[in-house]
């Protein structure tokens, strides 16, 4: 284990420590989550995987990294999904 020393402003250090403590984790545990997911491998960017194997490898990298706090609810993911298509593209 490594000991890291970070300087943050405190009112950024308290904004944290209740984020933290909403998901039930410590403020260091809170940090490596998000560390974690900004840090997450991607899959190569405009060029699609070449294989099956190429798909699986990329699934097991990421296996072991913290995904989101919650399952998605898959009923709200619907109506945001048929609200986008209602409001159609936006005017540019």
């Amino acid at each position: 284990m490594v000991r890291i020393e970070l300087e943050i402003p405190e009112d950024e250090r308290e904004r944290f420590a209740r984020q933290a403590e909403r998901e039930g984790k410590t403020l260091d545990a809170w940090l490596i989550s998000v560390a974690r997911q900004h840090s997450a491998p991607k899959p190569k960017e405009g060029k699609p995987f070449q294989s099956r194997e190429e798909i699986w490898a990329y699934f097991h990298q990421i296996s072991g990294q913290d995904g989101p706090e919650r399952e998605p609810d898959w009923e709200e993911h619907l109506r945001n999904m048929d609200e986008s298509i209602r409001q159609g593209l936006p005017d540019v």
